[in-house]
This record gives C-alpha cells, sequence and structure tokens, in this order.
C-alpha cells in the first residue's frame, strides 16, 4: 500500500511540472528574481515571478518555475531580472528526478 501511495505521488509531482502555460505575449518582460539552482533538475535554476499582473504565470508554487535557456551570467542567486518567456517545446523540457518538489519548466528567450 505505501509503495502505491508513493508512486501515486511521484506521478502526480510529474504531471503537475510538466502543466504547460498557454497565451504568453512573445514582447512581453516580466520581472523575476533567481532564487538559485534547483534540487532536481540538472543546472536549472529556480526563478520566481514577482509581478502580480494579469497574464503572467501562476502555479500552485507561488510563481516559481524551472528556467530553461537563462544564460549563465544571469544565473546568480537573488539576482533580479527582466525576461521575456514562452512555453517549452516538448525537445526542451528537461529531465527531473521528482527528488524535491515539481516546479513548472519556462523558455527563457530574452534577458534585460
Amino acid at each position: 500500500m505505501k509503495r502505491q501511495f508513493i508512486i501515486i505521488l511521484v506521478f502526480a509531482s510529474v504531471i503537475i511540472s510538466c502543466k504547460v502555460i498557454n497565451n504568453l505575449s512573445d514582447d512581453t518582460l516580466y520581472n523575476v528574481t533567481v532564487l538559485g539552482r534547483g534540487m532536481d533538475c540538472g543546472n536549472s535554476f529556480l526563478i520566481k515571478f514577482e509581478d502580480d499582473d494579469l497574464g503572467l504565470p501562476r502555479n500552485t508554487f507561488d510563481s516559481i518555475f524551472y528556467e530553461i535557456n537563462l544564460p549563465k551570467k544571469y544565473k546568480i542567486k537573488g539576482l533580479k531580472i527582466r525576461v521575456n518567456i514562452r512555453d517549452p517545446r516538448n525537445d526542451e523540457l528537461k529531465f527531473c528526478t521528482a527528488m524535491g518538489p515539481s516546479y513548472p519548466q519556462i523558455y527563457v528567450t530574452r534577458v534585460e
């Protein structure tokens, strides 16, 4: 019974982390804070969206996402930046171990 519960919990985490965000604007810049390296997606860093405007990505993890394509020079814990984002394509998604919280992933197209 315990094993089945763990399998269901891991499966649910993977489903939540793979949720796709729709309707992202091609030219909107969002204020984010770089939180640091995540626990279970390789070298990906976590970013937190600071804006409360409509149209921003939302999730159950307080607007925290794994970044895809954030340039190395911006991977500094606590750094506040503005990013343009889009939904990641299937071939861009990173494999995550689900050892920690399963944050969704977002593709960064531009940083200012």
